[in-house]
């Protein structure tokens, strides 16, 4: 069965962390990929830590702004000429009960993690349709999603509302051939300690810390490699009858009490 070789994929925060592993295999895997990110430094060296594995380009995008969601796509379609797999992963967090969360960084919060994986979804999928030859998407969501953390409470919501978007989008997407399907990881090193911690410190984006958890079951956090792998069987013909599907890969994380 034929892999991916030859395909146009655009993953949204693809400058570090797993939206970064997933770039790197996605390429070792033969497909072309545009990644998006906020800062053009962190661009920049994503474009030239990749460049030597496959055809990659950089957009600079605030994934709050619908505009950047049309820019990436067009820039997918102009360089590579097409899109055939969307990746939904630019996320932020911060570290703080719901209830005494400020207005300030819930809508970051919701804006980035929700209304950005939106619009990124819908203008991948207008461009799936234009072409006519379907596609496959995968929205990161996080096992936060599934059993709600008290410590990243405005988090775990918006990453709730992304497992069900997942799932929405796939009725939407199904009679045009383009699968939508979620995927739940775990902490993955080197983990949450970018979310501004408010404990410690307040506004803005600024400030860091998160209190690292307990390791899962299989005695191990997660790196971006093993979120990547997912990803791609997600996005591979191997998963051709899967659809609005969730998959958590968080070592055991959610399974029950020990």
């Amino acid at each position: 069965m034929a892999g991916i070789e030859g395909r146009v994929a655009l993953v949204s925060g693809g400058t570090s962390g797993i939206g970064l592993g997933i770039a790197r295999l996605l390429l070792e895997e033969g497909a072309s990929v545009v990644v998006t990110g906020r800062d053009p430094e962190l661009g920049a060296a994503a474009g030239a830590d990749l460049d030597g594995i496959g055809p990659v380009s950089f957009c600079a995008a605030d994934a709050r702004r619908p505009e950047s969601a049309v820019a990436a796509a067009r820039l997918a379609e102009e360089r590579f000429g097409g899109l055939d797999i969307v990746v939904a992963n630019a996320g932020v967090g911060v570290v703080c009960p719901l209830a005494d969360t400020s207005d300030v960084d819930w809508r970051w919060t919701w804006e980035t993690n929700v209304s950005g994986y939106l619009y990124l979804c819908q203008e991948g999928m207008r461009t799936m349709r234009r072409r006519g030859s379907g596609g496959a998407m995968v929205l990161i969501a996080s096992d936060a999603g599934v059993v709600g953390e008290r410590a990243i409470g405005a988090y775990s919501v918006t990453k709730a509302a992304v497992v069900m978007m997942a799932r929405v989008l796939s009725l939407d997407g199904a009679p045009d051939g383009i699968r939508v399907n979620c995927v739940c990881p775990g902490y993955v090193e080197p983990g949450m300690r970018h979310m501004p911690d408010r404990a410690q410190a307040g506004g803005g984006e600024d400030g860091f810390g998160f209190v690292d958890p307990p390791k899962p079951p299989l005695g191990r956090h997660g790196t971006a490699r093993d979120i990547a792998q997912a990803v791609r069987y997600l996005v591979g013909p191997e998963s051709s009858f899967a659809t609005g599907s969730v998959l958590l890969v968080e070592g055991g994380a959610t399974a029950g009490l020990p």
